[in-house]
């Protein structure tokens, strides 16, 4: 049986090159302090294979690949470029950058900047290199910013902050992910255009792009309809209202406005389809078709912006197409596995993008399971074959994906299989007819508004039909957790079941067992934690002060102002679902409770008392004895004095208060040498039963 899986793995190396590699650039971002002995131990490995042609050398072969995976995660981090950023010095300076992203237009313009020159406290300008991100005030020039203008901005760089919040979204880790550590609010008469994008390749794109998403918007009137056609025909989904991206979500048929694999296939056949008149089997002819397919392939993925699930489709189809040239019976593991090799010597940071992961695991899940899920039934009929196909592909896809979706978007498309026929069958028709649109608008009017109300009504049907079933009961499964382990147990027990379909050897079955055994005993734990706990979470919002009190299952939240509903989810609604929060209550509507009492300012929960010290809650002045006092907003002159005749058991100032309060409050009882907690430093969570 051993001999067996070798000689299996061996027919697949770029899956194991790729699988080794995976694993150094893990190592790189979680143990960095690992790089001196792994580099020192693959260099004497090296050296042995070299000079003494000593054994094992898979083990130092195996080696050298996670060693390059580290030196590449390395390589590529913010901190070890030559950075534009002087920590002790916080004033404003001048910066010279050019626009490196499509700038998105919200309560300012964002856009990422890659900096050119920077110009110092004496006046003198330096060469500097890096990426940061602007955000520079909306005015009537902002959204004008495009693609490869250099601009002279004014204004002070500060690195982005990580969440305080316990299992919030870390921005700051999405960004490093982009070799981006710092941002910049730029006033809007503290800036300026210096210089127009320069004719190059990427511009040319960024500006067909935008010609394209005017021509849409011309030609394409519904706003829903313009807003799915630009996202599956360009990747641009800033006009996706929310309503159609969470019916999109629920139904699990999101992945059609994200530009993947999916739509690059399409725009394969498509290409291939206007080549139908080539000869089959000729050098020259299938020279001819590679060439016009990469190249219509690689102009698609740059004109969608280039994201990860288009790379990789791109490296894919282009690896394809070039196999099915020179090496007509290429394993299409080895593809897969080529085209992972190559975007992470690229940038290794695409691994820890969701997008990437995604792609790959849903394309290798589809490999492997829809062959056997396909052999289930053998359809009869044209139909039930198109039908199944699709189904099976669907069916598929969702095996390695679903716990990567459950641990980011807490929720599962049941109608998913529904869905993909439907997302899949239209999904060609539209790209199909976008390109008709789009290749018609400069030379005929006439035609191009047929194809565009042609469009519009395939556009209509889809929406309509996602709609439907997102009505449809149970279509979508919210609320669900799953834990970083539990989610890495779960791939263990996938990886495990695949090698016994593969090998068919019963020794796999423990390990199968086994991580079940372990998922359900952290999903137990988890329960009998939940129904007994109790604590006080102090949540970090700036300008607000927001308070849960939780016993087993239940919440009571304080708010001091509940309009911002995004941005109270965004900072507690992961944290809540950990704990399996199923009961949520306003302190302010309660009026009897044994759980929980308030009044006004004072609140009595689980036989503590807990004050409010805000502008409009003055109580805790006149209580002497205070377990926990959490301050909202207060003048901080006199309240050393107002709290020296007082038992206090712990202080918490809140990120409510303006900075330079809140700065001075903290300077006070630094000086006084009385202790507290800062959610500004990281949220506050007191365990009452510990």
């Amino acid at each position: 049986m051993l001999v067996k899986n070798r000689a299996y793995f061996k027919e697949v190396p770029a899956i194991r090159i790729c699988l080794w590699l995976c694993i150094g650039i893990i190592l790189a971002n979680y143990t960095p302090v690992l790089l001196t002995p792994i580099l020192a131990l693959g260099t004497i490995l090296f050296m042995g294979v070299i000079l003494l042609k000593i054994r094992y050398k898979n083990l130092i072969i195996n080696t050298l690949l996670i060693t390059l995976g580290i030196v590449l995660f390395i390589l590529q981090k913010p901190s070890s470029h030559r950075y534009y950023v002087d920590e002790n010095n916080s004033n404003n300076f001048y910066f010279v950058g050019t626009i490196d992203s499509e700038p998105k237009v919200g309560k300012s313009t964002r856009a990422k900047v890659k900096i050119l020159a920077k110009r110092d406290s004496n006046l003198h300008w330096q060469p500097k290199s890096g990426n940061i991100i602007a955000y520079f005030k909306q005015d009537s020039l902002a959204p004008e910013l495009k693609i490869g203008q250099t601009v002279l901005m004014h204004g002070a760089l500060s690195r982005i902050q990580k969440n305080q919040n316990p299992l919030a979204f870390d921005f700051q880790r999405y960004m490093n992910y982009q070799s981006i550590e710092y941002q910049i609010f730029v006033r809007s008469d503290a800036w300026s255009i210096i210089k127009e994008p320069e004719n190059n390749l990427k511009n040319f794109t960024a500006n067909l792009r935008q010609y394209c998403i005017q021509t849409i918007k011309k030609y394409i009137k519904n706003e829903d309809n313009r807003a799915i056609a630009s996202a599956m025909l360009l990747g641009y989904r800033n006009n996706l209202s929310e309503e159609i991206y969470t019916a999109y979500t629920d139904t699990g048929a999101v992945h059609v406005l994200a530009v993947s694999g999916l739509h690059v296939g399409i725009v394969n056949i498509i290409l291939l389809y206007c080549l139908f008149f080539l000869p089959q089997r000729r050098t020259w002819s299938n020279a001819i078709r590679a060439i016009f397919t990469i190249a219509g392939i690689w102009l698609f993925a740059l004109l969608t912006g280039a994201a990860p699930a288009v790379l990789r489709a791109s490296v894919m189809f282009s690896l394809f197409t070039l196999g099915s040239i020179f090496y007509p019976r290429m394993n299409a593991y080895n593809i897969l596995g080529s085209s992972a090799i190559i975007l992470l010597l690229y940038n290794p940071f695409l691994l820890f993008q969701g997008s990437f992961q995604f792609s790959y695991l849903a394309l290798f899940s589809i490999l492997y399971f829809q062959p056997k899920i396909s052999k289930w039934y053998m359809p009869r009929y044209w139909l039930d074959k198109q039908i199944w196909g699709l189904l099976t592909v669907a069916i598929a896809a969702q095996v390695l994906v679903f716990p990567v979706t459950i641990y980011y978007f807490h929720k599962f498309a049941a109608s998913f299989w529904i869905s993909g026929i439907a997302a899949i069958s239209l999904a060609f028709l539209i790209i199909a007819l976008g390109m008709v649109v789009l290749i018609l608008s400069p030379i005929s009017e006439t035609f191009t508004t047929w194809a565009a109300w042609l469009l519009e009504r395939v556009l209509d049907l889809f929406i309509g039909i996602i709609k439907c079933i997102q009505k449809l009961p149970y279509s979508s499964l919210n609320d669900l957790w799953l834990s970083e382990s539990q989610m890495y147990i779960l791939y263990l027990g996938l990886a495990s079941m695949m090698c016994w379909i593969t090998f068919k050897s019963r020794r796999w079955i423990f390990p199968i067992l086994c991580t079940t055994i372990i998922f359900l005993g952290i999903s137990l734990s988890r329960n009998v934690n939940t129904n007994r706990q109790k604590f006080i979470i102090v949540y970090d919002v700036q300008r607000e002060l927001i308070v849960d009190f939780i016993q087993g299952h239940s919440a009571y939240e304080y708010t001091s102002n509940d309009e911002n509903q995004k941005l109270l989810k965004f900072a507690r609604a992961n944290f809540r679902l950990s704990k399996k929060i199923s009961e949520i209550t306003p302190l302010d509507s309660i009026h009897h409770s044994n759980q929980v009492y308030k009044n006004n300012g004072v609140i009595s929960f689980s036989e503590q008392t807990i004050a409010i010290a805000d502008k409009n809650h003055h109580e805790w002045r006149y209580l002497n004895n205070i377990d926990y006092l959490i301050i909202g907003s207060i003048y901080t002159d006199s309240f050393l004095r107002l709290i020296e005749d007082k038992n206090i058991g712990q202080i918490i100032i809140s990120n409510k208060m303006y900075p330079k309060w809140s700065k001075n409050l903290r300077q006070l009882l630094d000086e006084a040498e009385i202790p507290y907690l800062f959610t500004g430093d990281q949220a506050v969570i007191i365990n009452l039963n510990a």
